[in-house]
């Protein structure tokens, strides 16, 4: 299980190792041009750290390339109404940068807004991942939106 904290030393999201591995393995088959998906999954019941559940792909309407992922819409919703009689949400988004340390880009941040600003996604504080090239250790980069990206602290 990997953790990502905030700055308070708290643990904001959990992230199981076999779904850290399913983004790699679909950054890998994407590379050399950009992927990403959504996460989704639940609170822990104090309602403090986000335990992701799933990833998922990009759906078949996504364009990428070698610096662009625009995540399409296609099967979305009814993914996410499927999945919340179940009790699992939408949780936030995740993407490939073809670069050994990822980072946000100034488009991540205003993407982020605008979901978190998305009243039928339910979710005012959405999380992102960011993951790096495989073949170099396959960083993960972590942050949450509150009213501005926020990096998290990674823990192994």
């Amino acid at each position: 299980m990997i953790h990502f904290l905030d700055q308070h030393g708290n643990t904001l999201i959990a992230l199981p190792d076999q779904l850290a591995s399913r983004m790699r393995a679909l950054a890998r088959k994407a590379y050399p041009n950009e992927t990403g998906g959504i996460i989704v999954g639940r609170y822990d019941d104090a309602h403090r750290t986000a335990l992701v559940r799933k990833i998922e792909g990009p759906s078949s309407d996504s364009v990428s390339g070698p610096s662009t992922f625009q995540r399409g819409i296609c099967g979305i919703d009814t993914l996410l109404t499927r999945l919340w009689l179940r009790k699992v949400y939408y949780l936030g988004e995740w993407h490939f940068h073809p670069e050994p340390y990822p980072k946000a880009s100034w488009i991540d941040e205003l993407q982020m807004a605008e979901l978190a600003r998305t009243t039928k996604l339910r979710c005012p504080e959405p999380v992102l991942f960011i993951v790096g090239l495989p073949d170099r250790g396959g960083h993960i980069a972590a942050y949450v939106f509150r009213d501005r990206l926020v990096e998290l602290t990674i823990i192994p």
